[in-house]
């Protein structure tokens, strides 16, 4: 697992999630959650959050976009074998420079570590009735909550 450098942190906290919730959402991570989110997050099983999970651009080195297409896809997959519902997500800059797809799944945090680290992934966000947490996939690095 690749170290992050200390500005990919700044770069997670300045993401804009857009959840196919019904009805659609889109919000800075570091605003305060929607109403429809926290609606989400609430009706998860007790111990359980929302992770939004991308299998896009391992180890924070950006690769294809046919590769990351193909990663999508085996991600899905996984997931959907998994008993997962995954349900569309998009991870975006603010400015929709970079985009990442993936999905919102139901699952505990550590399970939101386990699939970050899986997919070669620096982190996940992870949204319970606290907050949206950015959960790093190395357990050196501690949780941060971004936003309530």
């Amino acid at each position: 697992m690749t170290t992050p450098a200390p500005d990919i942190w700044t770069a997670f906290s300045q993401t804009v999630l857009e959840l196919s919730l019904d009805p659609p959402v889109a919000f800075a991570v570091t605003e305060p959650m929607p109403q429809a989110v926290r609606t989400a997050a609430d009706a998860a099983a007790p111990g359980m959050g929302l992770a939004v999970v991308t299998s896009c651009n391992p180890d924070g080195i950006n690769v294809s976009e046919s590769d990351n297409a193909e990663a999508t896809n085996r991600l899905r997959a996984a997931l959907v074998a998994r008993n997962l519902t995954p349900c569309a997500a998009l991870g975006r800059s603010a400015d929709g420079s970079h985009q990442e797809p993936g999905f919102l799944i139901e699952c505990t945090r550590d399970e939101a570590r386990d699939l970050a680290h899986e997919w070669r992934q620096l982190a996940v966000f992870f949204i319970d009735p606290e907050g949206v947490w950015l959960i790093p996939a190395d357990p050196r690095f501690r949780d941060k909550r971004l936003a309530s």
